[in-house]
């Protein structure tokens, strides 16, 4: 069996089309809160917006196409069913890396092994895993699973933060359960 994975969020918005194109495959859908996704990828190297706008406002542009993206990645998830594709969010892989793997192993049909928990020991060490280096977040998967990412305090980080403009610009935020503080 070979299990091919790819990491980029975008390519779940053509989910319908790729599970025709390949009727065995399966998806994880990886939601992660809008608010520190929005806040990291305005971060990267990569600007798709203008530049002269406030971090606010180009934050919440951000926040606006984060919400775009996966109010349609989780109307196709919802179609596919849960035997093709399956929710996990970040916060749990994380703090309950465990449980949430279990889950995983279970749905992928993959049988599990305590290896899973140490995979950054594995990296590049094995014909079996291997990782694309020019990837945008490799540096990442080669990590152990941390929790720093989570800690980020992000009203201190964004001048001119409003709770109200976000919630309205972003209302997946709350149907996912990350309801601004």
């Amino acid at each position: 069996t070979v299990i091919e994975c790819v990491k980029d969020p975008l390519i779940l918005l053509q989910m319908t089309y790729i599970s025709k194109l390949f009727p065995k495959s399966k998806f994880i859908y990886m939601i992660r809160n809008g608010l520190y996704s929005s806040y990291s990828f305005m971060n990267k190297q990569v600007k798709y917006f203008n530049n002269n706008k406030t971090k606010f406002d180009l934050f919440v542009q951000y926040l606006i196409k984060w919400n775009e993206w996966n109010e349609k990645i989780n109307i196709q998830c919802s179609k596919l069913g849960k035997n093709i594709c399956i929710r996990i969010r970040y916060e749990d892989l994380v703090t309950k890396t465990n449980e949430t793997l279990h889950n995983l192993t279970k749905f992928i049909n993959v049988k599990w092994t305590n290896d899973l928990l140490r995979h950054d020991e594995f990296i590049g060490k094995t014909k079996r895993i291997a990782l694309k280096e020019n990837s945008w977040s490799s540096d990442q998967v080669k990590k152990a699973i941390y929790k720093s990412s989570l800690n980020v305090n992000l009203f201190n980080l964004i001048e001119n933060y409003d709770n109200n403009i976000v919630s309205r610009k972003a209302p997946l935020l709350k149907l996912f359960g990350y309801a601004n503080k």
